[in-house]
């Protein structure tokens, strides 16, 4: 079984591609491309586009038997797609490179395509292109493209006296996959490290007057010192030595807001059945708060 063919050709047929046949996808509004590229030129719908990339892989964000295969895939798209919400954009298209492993089944095939079905057909994403490869482990690198929104969320742009916010509750992501490596054990469904939980209508909400956005890939602390390298200011925490702000891969939102809109973000918080909380405040100074290296 030719394994990439498959793979391609199971996949246009999921109708979540679009634009797939070329060398490239080309983006115009000009007619006489629209007309020459028939399928391979598509309208160009986005006004201000926002590129993210990301890469899933095994033996450096999983090993074998932690996810299925739907849920590799699954996780993927997702931990990319958050990247595009930190931003307050919309995601609408994707570019997917695949390694496939040289005794992948049909079966495993089938599984990772449903996983990327479930994930496009659920943000109204279009797979534009990409490539396949066989090699020895399973890995994704996605790169996603955005439509931005009236107020982009930058990571910059902090004051002094901001207050620094979290959505949800961190730790669980480290936690588990401390027990994975400690025990080998079947992973819980329930924890964050299994999949992220992405806070869509909460993010668009505080857009509006939140002074910056970044989601907790790597850790709080390892964000909090990003940002306070990016300001020269001092982003400090009520509780520097609380080890869950180490933990990575939650993909919650971390913003910074003025003292005046914190009764405003409990209520957006509570319309949208989000948990926040308040961790710290910027002033004057840096930090560099001990981290642990995730990838």
């Amino acid at each position: 079984m030719d394994k990439e063919s498959y793979f391609i050709r199971k996949l246009v047929e999921s109708k979540i591609t679009q634009g797939i046949g070329d060398d490239a996808v080309v983006f115009s509004n000009r007619p006489l491309n629209l007309h020459r590229g028939k399928g391979f030129c598509l309208p160009s719908d986005i006004s201000s586009p926002v590129y993210a990339m990301d890469m899933f892989w095994e033996g450096v964000h999983f090993k074998k038997g932690w996810f299925s295969n739907y849920e590799i895939s699954k996780k993927a798209f997702l931990i990319n797609i958050s990247d595009i919400l930190a931003m307050n954009a919309i995601p609408k298209y994707a570019l997917l490179g695949i390694s496939i492993p040289k005794d992948a089944s049909k079966t495993l095939l089938d599984d990772l395509l449903a996983g990327i079905k479930k994930v496009c057909t659920e943000f109204n994403i279009k797979i534009i292109g990409g490539d396949t490869i066989c090699g020895k482990e399973l890995g994704m690198a996605i790169s996603m493209i955005g439509e931005a929104r009236l107020r982009p969320l930058f990571r910059i742009g902090a004051k002094i006296g901001d207050l620094i916010i979290h959505t949800g509750k961190v730790g669980g992501s480290h936690a588990e996959l401390k027990t994975l490596l400690k025990t080998g054990m079947k992973i819980n469904k329930k924890s964050r490290f299994y999949e992220p939980i992405l806070r869509t209508n909460f993010i668009y909400a505080i857009s509006r007057f939140a002074h910056l956005g970044i989601d907790i890939s790597d850790g709080i602390n390892a964000e909090l010192n990003r940002l306070s390298k990016i300001h020269q200011l001092y982003f400090k925490l009520k509780n520097s030595y609380d080890k869950n702000f180490q933990s990575g891969e939650e993909y919650e939102m971390l913003f910074c807001i003025s003292p005046k809109d914190y009764l405003r973000v409990k209520k957006l918080a509570s319309i949208h059945r989000v948990n926040v909380s308040c961790i710290g405040k910027v002033s004057r100074g840096k930090n560099a708060y001990r981290c642990m290296c995730w990838h």
